[in-house]
């Protein structure tokens, strides 16, 4: 079996229990994160694993909405400090 590399960001909570559970299990984060995708995918017409993706949908969402008017804020905010007066 060939294995490809995945690059994900998690919430420190999230990093933190996965941290733990490597630990009890005496493995690593990575192998703990592969069973647990592995599981899901086993699942993934389940209601409870699709609500679950429909939660961090909304999440990031909202997520990268927050960050688009933080950025536009400053863009507007820089775009007043240059300006010349009249």
């Amino acid at each position: 079996m060939t294995h490809s590399r995945l690059t994900a960001s998690l919430p420190t909570g999230l990093m933190h229990q996965l941290r733990h559970l490597a630990a009890d299990h005496g493995t690593s984060i990575g192998l703990i994160a592969r069973a647990f995708i592995a599981r899901g995918i086993e699942r993934a017409d389940d209601p409870d694993v699709i609500a679950t993706i429909t939660e961090e949908v909304s999440r990031e969402k909202i997520r990268k909405g927050a960050i688009g008017r933080k950025a536009m804020a400053n863009r507007y905010a820089e775009r007043l400090n240059t300006k010349e007066p009249s």
